[in-house]
């Protein structure tokens, strides 16, 4: 759909600089569909250390979850239940697990930990029994909606489910785990909250009668650690939760008038410019105060997603209406909305000093959703689009036109805000792009809700969906295939021949490489050959396959990949 570089010679050279990647648009690995007679979505979606994929999020009425040729259909037991499906590296169904009572529950958020246990959050309402086994564990709101924060195994059996809320609605909107399982969330919450689910009280109280944040940590076993509380006479809410190798904890969200950011003894107060500005706020692992930014101008500025890198910057993803500042610092990074809302991405290093900022956007309202980063630093984002934007925010042009009101978009920009790609998914109805994410291989999965007719295959070829009910599920599986240099060096180059092969493939090198591992994938992603060597400068591999195209990945010995499509005849 979008310009490529097709790498299908006779013999590829790949003269490649980190400087100067050469890249590709996105290949579709598969796409699912999920939904029924009811309104059905994907809110959040994770992978595991194994590849698994995992995703939350809430349906009506009667889903089979199961997307190939089995059947498992789930029946709400409500108005919208709360499911967590497993699906395996290649799409395949695992299992499903539903929670659900009388009244409307969703799953707004999903993680996972070292050991392959799932986290979620979202709202419920009423009874519900969070056990999806033969077991029974009922929690009951205490008012309109309450917060919950569910613990399942990779068999999707019950390990804890804890609750927070008040006499009116409370929210968890976002979590996510550390590197020794303890549980990060945020959302908001009205009027007095007991935020220890356990024996203890830890009682916040919203400011002023309107909404507060919350930043809650809980153990590995559900053990109430802290709470953190953020608010003033407005509406304000956390949206999105990172952490970094640290233990350092970022979130970012929506303020109004004027918050003090330090949830300790001190004073951090930021006051909104406009109706509501956007934040990021950093804490260290016990919760405290290390620094806040402010996004904002006249109008409405929200942060709606962020994560970091390995390197400890934080990326963020929102939304922007009018003029507003993105750099937090004394220079000035000014963006002005084409539209009602713009797009915007913006890159800060650890002690929170602008890297990058980028801005896309069209005359209408254009949303990212969701962010998330891979290894290299390459940057990726989902959410949805009006009509004609322009997503390359250099100078070059790259026009995505909506097939309806609101299409589906995905994006990927470099580690230094440089464009890569970015298609569009959508049919005539209004269609939402909610979560990505990426697993260890740099592949890219994402969730979200669809209606009516929906091609997911971002190139020549159709992946057709059309959703069953007013909206239907969706979960893909892409890869994005970067021709790129192993070093950063302009003297290295590797040559891959011949391509198409018969079978016998040569790899070389201008230099000796210490470590080089090569795999070869199938276009659904499975691993068909891995190969390792050491202390060399060329290599042969005997691909004993199908006739047909296959991608051939090269890693050094610092994790540096490159990847390529090979043909065998």
């Amino acid at each position: 759909m979008k310009t490529k570089i097709t790498i299908l010679t006779t013999l590829v050279l790949l003269l490649i600089f980190m400087s100067t990647l050469h890249a590709q648009d996105p290949t579709l690995l598969w796409a699912n569909q999920m939904g029924g007679p009811g309104a059905d979505v994907g809110r959040s979606i994770t992978t595991d250390t194994d590849g698994n994929v995992y995703t939350t999020g809430y349906f009506r009425e009667i889903v089979d979850f199961d997307p190939g040729a089995g059947t498992t259909i789930l029946t709400s037991v409500g108005d919208y239940d709360i499911f967590i499906q497993k699906l395996d590296n290649n799409g395949n169904f695992i299992w499903v697990k539903q929670m659900g009572g009388t009244s409307s529950d969703k799953g707004f958020s999903i993680a996972t930990d070292a050991n392959g246990n799932i986290y979620t959050t979202g709202q419920f309402l009423n009874t519900v029994d969070f056990d999806p086994g033969a077991g029974t564990f009922n929690l009951t709101s205490a008012g309109s909606s309450d917060i919950f924060v569910l613990k399942l195994d990779n068999n999707g059996d019950f390990i804890w489910a804890k609750q927070m809320g008040g006499t009116i609605d409370d929210m968890g909107l976002a979590l996510a785990v550390d590197n020794n399982g303890n549980v990060y969330t945020t959302g908001f919450f009205l009027n007095t909250v007991d935020f220890d689910p356990g024996a203890g009280i830890a009682n916040l109280s919203s400011v002023g009668g309107s909404r507060d944040m919350f930043i809650q940590k809980l153990d590995t076993s559900g053990n109430f650690i802290w709470v953190k509380q953020m608010g003033g006479s407005g509406d304000d809410g956390g949206l999105s939760i990172a952490t970094d190798a640290d233990g350092n904890i970022y979130s970012t969200g929506n303020f109004e008038s004027t918050v003090d950011f330090d949830p300790g003894a001190g004073i951090t107060n930021l006051t909104s410019a406009g109706n509501q500005d956007g934040f990021i706020q950093k804490l260290d692992n016990s919760g405290n105060l290390i620094w806040v930014r402010q996004i904002g101008g006249i109008s409405w500025d929200w942060g709606r997603s962020l994560t970091t890198d390995t390197d400890g910057n934080v990326y963020t993803l929102g939304y922007f209406n009018e003029t507003v500042d993105f750099d937090p610092g004394a220079d000035i990074t000014n963006f002005t909305s084409a539209g009602e809302s713009d797009i915007f991405i913006q890159k800060l290093d650890t002690n929170g000093d602008l890297i990058w900022a980028r801005q896309m956007g069209g005359p209408n309202s254009d949303y990212g959703f969701s962010i998330a980063t891979d290894a290299n630093g390459n940057v990726y984002t989902t959410g949805w689009f009006e009509y004609t934007v322009d997503f390359d925010p250099g100078v070059d042009t790259t026009n995505l036109v909506s097939n309806g009101y609101i299409d589906i978009y995905l994006q990927k920009l470099n580690a230094d805000g440089i464009f890569d790609w970015a298609y569009g998914i959508g049919g005539t109805g209004p269609d939402y792009g909610y979560s990505i994410t990426t697993d260890n291989d740099g592949n890219i999965f994402s969730t979200g809700e669809f209606r009516g007719l929906a091609d997911f295959d971002p190139g020549a070829d159709t992946t057709n969906f059309t959703a069953a009910g007013p909206s239907d599920i969706f979960v893909q599986k892409l890869t994005s295939i970067t021709v790129g240099l192993l070093e950063n060096t302009s003297s290295e180059h590797f040559v891959v021949y011949p391509n198409p092969t018969d079978g016998k493939l040569s790899i070389e090198f201008d230099n000796i490489q210490g470590s080089l591992t090569a795999r070869l994938f199938s276009l659904t992603g499975q691993l068909i050959m891995n190969r390792n060597f050491q202390n060399m400068n060329s290599f042969q591999l005997e691909i004993n396959v199908p006739s047909g195209m296959y991608i051939l990945e090269v890693i050094d010995g610092k994790g540096k990949k490159a990847a390529i499509r090979i043909l065998k005849e």
